[in-house]
This record gives structure tokens, C-alpha cells and sequence, in this order.
């Protein structure tokens, strides 16, 4: 017996007559069924479903030669969320259907920068429907043709942010044209007004959303950082952590440690006796002399007192401590541009760190919320993330980012944070869940544990210090242990 070929999922009605025929016998059988106008599927899916699975192809069947427009474009040909498809064509025309509605618009055919799909179809080219979506749209009950002048302005500043300003002066150039050959002088000249205004070359003032109206001040900033920063401030201020004093101190041996183990942490790599005769007794290694000179660094802060009780009252005097304490940790490495801003991206591993461009403007936006918290821990563990996410300076960003945080602790009479070597893996995986996934509360948990561990230690003897922190496991690569509490915690 012939075997019944496998339908297609969808199959649409023909004009022929044989064709018709096939159909129809299909139908009969029960092996296709109708779910719109015209149209008939194999599958017993909800309709719904299938006509969102195959509505390029619905969309070619019912307007063939039709150019993708509109909201539709803008979209990226995305149906999440829509449930509307824009179209332009010769007529005005809409077609509804099950979880989809065709909204046909009478327009220009394609443009010669309009891209050509497989089935027939075209997509209008970003500088068309920038055009389009610039156009006046009558609300519908559903959503309207259009986006709008602030979806532009975003995805334009978003553009800059990515791609930089020549790129956005193509775009300008090729909508120009664009707009000459199919009537949209008008909205050419309001995406002109845009465009001028995020480049800083317009001074009449267009711009509506916060990320072009910082841009156009000079100070463009990361939004996808700065939505991360508001989490970290909510959170912190959601669960609060408990005042911790230290146990005891000298205020040497406690700076000494503090700059010991964070530059420990980024690879500075001495045994702590080593390091004390580096900083305490000035024997400058003679084989590992830059090494020396980052650990005196870092000391040379940590042990200043009025450096470590100063905190930043405005905006200008938060870069003026960037650049100030990071030239001092790193005046003798010429190669890093000590106290100077990154003018080029820097990363690690997959993680790529703010734009050089955008350094200034997300610092401010985070120095606002910054200024929202409690002084003390809050302000403590926001500053050292904000640092560590910006990452404004070519390297050291690390330690720079535990100056600040112990900074904020000291000047409010806390307990300095400690990041033993046994905890850095700790320390990392958490700081990358805040970065990568948004996830504040792990962070603010390890934040906790080691101001409460360091809390502990008594710093008034280098020698009893060491040893406290040597039974604590605090020497140790964090392969070889975890760290503990101090006895006194445990009583």
C-alpha cells in the first residue's frame, strides 16, 4: 500500500484547482484542519502556537513582497510580548488571527537599504524604521504602530554607548538618504534634533530620558551597572548588619595586615614575615623590587591615619581619592598610569568592565546612591563594589576598591575588613554573583563574616596577630581550608 506523505505544519489554500482538491481530501481524512482563513495545519497544537511559529510565513502567504516595519522592526521581528505585526504595503488592511493580528500599512515598497528575507518578505533598515518609528501613532487598544521619540532616544544613546560616534554619524548620514527617497524629511529632522542633542553639538533641549540627559551634560553613564549598584543599595539598606568595633589594636599591625593580604589577593605573593621586614624594616627585595614597592604602597595608606578617616563629601572630591590613592599605591609603577582613569576597556576573564567613556558618568550616578546609605558598613561594602565594578584605572583596581571600603570603615570607628588568602575564593565567587547574576545578599553575607572575623582579631602584638590568624587558617590557599572564627567567637 503507497504510504500517505508527511504534511507540512502549515499548509496554505491555492488558487489551484488540483491543489484545492488535495486539500479538501486532506480535511476529510483528518489529516489537516483549518485555523484561519486560508489556512490549514497537520499539527494538533493550539493554534495560537502555530500561527506565532510561522508567522513569517503567514505574513508572506497574505502580503507577499510586504516590508517588515515599524514597531515590528524595531523589535528585531521579536513577538515577545505583541501581539501585533506591522507591515507596509500597498493597502490598508488588518488581518486578525488566533494570538496574532496583521496590521498592513499603506506605504513605500522597499528601500534599497531594506534587507531581503527568504520567504519574499523585506525588513526595513534601521535608518527607515527609526524614521517610522518616529512617526505620529494613534493609540490602539492594543499598542500603537510606533515606539516613539523616547524609545529612539534610548536605542540612539544605547548606540553611542556600544558603537561609538561615528557609527551614530553613519546612521545619520544613510537616514538622510533614507528619508529623501520615501517622504520622511519631517522625521529625519527630529532624529537630526536627537542625535545633534546625545553628541553635545544642539543645545536646545530634546532629550528625555536620564541616560541622554546625562550624555548631553558630559557625564554618559552604564545603565546595566547602575541598575546593579540600585540592588546592592536596596539590599544593604533591607538587611542590615551589625556595628562591629575592633577587639583590639595597634594601629600599625592591623594597616600592616590590611595591606598584606590585599595585595595577597591580586598575586603579590610573600610569606607575612617577609612582608613585615619589607614594610617594617625597609628591605626592599632586590629581586622582586616592584613587588616591594606595591606592598609599601598599599601601606603607606593603610598607616595614615587622616588618609584612612577621609571620606568623600561630593562627587569631586570621590575622584580626586580615586586618583590620589591610587597614585600612592602605585607611584613606582610608571607602565599602569598611576592616578590616572583607563582610557581603554579592561576585563577579566568574561567580565568586560565599564566603557573608559562612561567612567565618570557611572561614578556619579553611583556616588548618589551612595550617599543614600548609613555611614559605616552600608557605605562600606557599596563603595568597595562601585569601585571594583567600575574598574576607572588601568590596574590595582582591586586593592583600590579595599582602600576604599576600609576607609568607609575606620572614619565611622568599625572594624577594618580583612579578605584572608583562605577566603579569596569566597570572595571572588561572591563579588561575581553580584556582577554576573544580581545577587546582592551573598555578597552582604561574606561582607558580614569577615568584618565580623577580622572584629576579632587582636592587633595590639604583630606576633599574637599572627598567630590568632594562622589558627583561624588565614595563611592558607583557599584549596587547603576554610576560614575559622576566632576562639573568642566561639565562647
Amino acid at each position: 500500500m503507497k504510504k500517505t506523505p508527511k504534511l507540512p505544519e502549515i499548509v496554505f489554500s491555492s488558487s489551484d484547482p488540483a491543489e484545492s482538491k488535495r486539500i479538501s481530501r486532506h480535511v476529510k481524512a483528518g489529516r489537516l484542519r483549518k485555523i484561519a482563513p486560508r489556512i490549514y495545519t497537520s499539527s494538533d497544537e493550539a493554534n495560537e502556537l502555530l500561527i506565532r511559529r510561522n508567522w513569517l510565513d503567514i505574513v508572506a502567504h497574505y502580503f507577499p513582497g510586504a516590508t517588515l516595519s515599524h514597531r515590528t522592526a524595531f523589535k528585531g521581528l521579536s513577538l515577545q510580548g505583541m501581539r501585533d505585526v506591522f507591515i507596509t504595503t500597498t493597502q490598508n488592511r488588518s488581518i486578525s488571527l488566533p494570538g496574532l493580528t496583521l496590521r498592513a500599512i499603506k506605504g513605500h515598497g522597499h528601500d534599497a537599504l531594506d534587507m531581503a528575507l527568504p520567504m519574499g518578505l523585506y525588513i526595513a533598515s534601521l535608518p527607515r524604521h527609526l524614521l517610522e518609528n518616529l512617526q505620529p501613532s494613534r493609540a490602539r487598544k492594543t499598542v500603537a504602530k510606533s515606539v516613539g521619540v523616547v524609545e529612539v532616544e534610548a536605542f540612539l544613546e544605547r548606540q553611542l554607548r556600544i558603537k561609538g560616534e561615528a557609527a551614530v554619524n553613519v546612521l545619520r548620514d544613510n537616514a538622510r538618504s533614507v528619508s529623501g527617497r520615501l517622504g520622511m524629511e519631517k522625521e529625519f529632522t527630529q532624529l537630526d534634533r536627537l542625535i545633534g542633542a546625545l553628541l553635545r553639538t544642539r543645545t536646545d533641549s530634546v532629550l528625555q530620558t536620564q541616560q541622554g540627559i546625562e550624555r548631553a551634560r558630559g557625564y554618559p553613564y552604564d545603565p546595566d551597572r547602575l541598575s546593579r549598584f540600585e540592588l546592592l543599595a536596596d539590599a544593604l539598606k533591607r538587611n542590615p548588619v551589625v556595628f562591629r568595633a575592633e577587639y583590639a589594636q595597634d594601629w600599625k599591625n592591623s594597616a600592616f595586615f590590611d595591606a598584606y593580604f590585599s595585595n595577597y589577593i591580586e598575586g603579590t605573593k610573600f610569606e607575612v614575615d617577609q612582608a613585615a621586614a619589607v614594610i617594617f624594616e625597609g628591605r626592599i627585595m632586590q629581586d622582586r623590587p616592584k613587588d616591594s614597592h606595591d606592598i609599601l604602597g598599599a601601606y603607606q595608606v593603610t598607616n595614615n591615619r587622616a588618609a584612612m578617616q577621609t571620606t568623600p563629601e561630593n562627587y569631586e572630591e570621590f575622584v580626586q581619592l580615586i586618583k590620589s590613592r591610587h597614585l600612592t599605591l602605585f607611584a613606582q609603577r610608571s607602565e599602569i598610569s598611576a592616578g590616572d582613569f583607563k582610557t581603554e576597556v579592561n576585563r577579566a576573564g568574561d567580565t568586560i568592565f565599564v566603557s573608559p567613556d562612561l567612567v565618570r558618568g557611572t561614578l556619579l550616578r553611583g556616588f548618589d546612591l551612595y550617599k543614600s546609605l548609613e555611614p559605616g558598613f552600608e557605605r562600606a561594602a557599596y563603595m568597595m563594589f562601585l569601585v571594583s565594578e567600575v574598574h576607572p584605572m588601568v590596574d590595582g583596581n582591586g586593592r583600590l576598591s579595599r582602600l576604599f571600603m576600609n576607609a568607609e570603615l575606620v572614619a565611622n570607628g568599625q572594624s577594618r575588613i580583612l579578605i584572608p588568602t583562605v577566603y579569596r575564593d569566597d570572595y571572588l565567587l561572591n563579588l561575581r554573583r553580584l556582577s554576573r547574576d544580581d545577587e546582592p545578599l551573598p555578597y552582604i553575607s561574606m561582607i558580614a563574616r569577615v568584618h565580623r572575623f577580622t572584629a576579632l582579631i587582636d592587633f595590639s602584638d604583630y606576633a599574637r596577630a599572627k598567630a590568632q590568624l594562622e589558627a583561624c587558617s588565614a595563611f592558607r590557599e583557599s584549596h587547603e581550608g576554610v576560614l575559622r572564627m576566632p576562639r573568642s567567637e566561639e565562647k
